[in-house]
């Protein structure tokens, strides 16, 4: 299995509407941003992925994400959490490869490329992944941990289209 990393940045505005604390005042933040792609096979030119052509799109994501206040942007419903905004990554950079060409959806039994996370950091310190995960179907799994400190927690969120899958 091979893992291609590209980073990026972003700095931004934001508040929390449901938040019991000071981050429900405006405040801002220096993100830094992550994309793994994962797959197990190599190009001809023994790549997985050109690493240009990933950075590329997701510092396109992150530069519309720059210097806003990410409380006027409709996909995060007046509530943008660092588990929105990743999420919102992950999806963007699917669908702009989606129209370059690129397709990196993992399906199951997909053995070639995919985008498996993407990582944000809102300090050095704390960080929530956005992974497309496979169990017997589709379901996704956010992990929130303190990088420094290992794993301290994992929130089981499952794909609205399979409310049945049991949690972790």
């Amino acid at each position: 299995m091979y893992e291609v990393r590209v980073t990026a940045d972003f700095a931004a505005a934001h508040f929390l509407k449901d938040y019991n604390g000071k981050c429900e005042n405006l405040h801002g933040h220096n993100y830094k941003v992550y994309a793994h792609v994962r797959g197990n096979r190599l190009d001809e030119g023994g790549m997985l992925l050109d690493f240009t052509k990933l950075k590329v799109i997701l510092r396109s994501v992150c530069a519309e994400l720059d210097h806003t206040n990410l409380n006027d942007m409709p996909v995060f419903k007046q509530n943008p959490s660092a588990e929105r905004i990743a999420k919102y990554i992950f999806d963007a950079i699917i669908e702009r490869e989606l129209l370059s060409g690129e397709d990196l959806r993992k399906d199951e039994g997909k053995t070639s490329v995919w985008l498996q996370a993407v990582d944000v950091f809102e300090t050095e310190e704390e960080m929530i992944s956005y992974i497309r995960a496979f169990f017997n179907r589709i379901g996704y799994f956010i992990r929130r941990f303190k990088p420094r400190f290992q794993d301290t927690s994992v929130q089981f969120l499952l794909d609205e289209k399979h409310p049945e899958l049991p949690p972790m």
